[in-house]
């Protein structure tokens, strides 16, 4: 999902069960309207170290997804295909987090996607953008990020390196390649003065 638009239209159902300290499930279930239409099932099981000065937080999560084309994917012109299919996807992602000191956290992430008819935007003839569907891809992403406060706690940064790698899996002479028009490295550095 894109996060260059705001949630105009979502709902949101999450449920959260303490199995033992320090480890806990969660579920819910989260459905965007406006730009997308996604639905998003997850469900998440979190581990909490009970000593602050270690892994602070394990996260294991799997989740479904289902996407209905959106409005421009299906009539935007040029370039809208209204023969588009929904997009599902099967993901599964772990998380660590380290509280360094008062300061500052570090997390480490590793998500793996596998794609079912994924929704792209590709150049068509006459360099015109049109809508296609991907028979089957798989996205692998590794997100290294790091945050805190400085100067008495009047800046507060953040910063981030991510790495994705998106292949076609369809049959055919296209298996196995990297989707092109997707960025495989991304670096950010936010930082805020209170």
């Amino acid at each position: 999902m894109s996060s260059d638009f705001e949630d105009l239209g979502t709902e949101y159902c999450l449920y959260r069960w303490h199995i033992a300290d320090p480890v806990r499930f969660r579920k819910s279930l989260r459905f965007e309207m406006e730009h997308t239409g996604w639905i998003t099932g997850d469900v998440a099981i979190h581990y909490e170290s009970p000593r602050p000065d270690r892994l602070t937080k394990l996260t294991f999560i799997a989740g479904r997804n289902y996407r209905y084309p959106s409005f421009n994917d299906l009539y935007w012109q040029p370039g809208g295909n209204p023969n588009l299919k929904s997009e599902t996807s099967n993901s599964i992602a772990a998380k660590s987090t380290w509280q360094l000191s008062r300061l500052i956290v570090a997390d480490v992430k590793v998500t793996h996607t596998d794609f079912n008819e994924l929704i792209r935007w590709v150049p068509g003839s006459g360099g015109q953008y049109q809508a296609v569907n991907i028979d089957r891809s798989v996205r692998t992403s590794w997100m290294a990020g790091l945050s805190g406060s400085l100067l008495k706690e009047r800046v507060i940064y953040v910063g981030g390196l991510n790495y994705v790698d998106s292949r076609s899996r369809e049959r055919g002479s296209n298996d196995g390649n990297a989707l092109r028009y997707k960025p495989q490295l991304k670096a950010n550095l936010t930082a805020e003065l209170l």
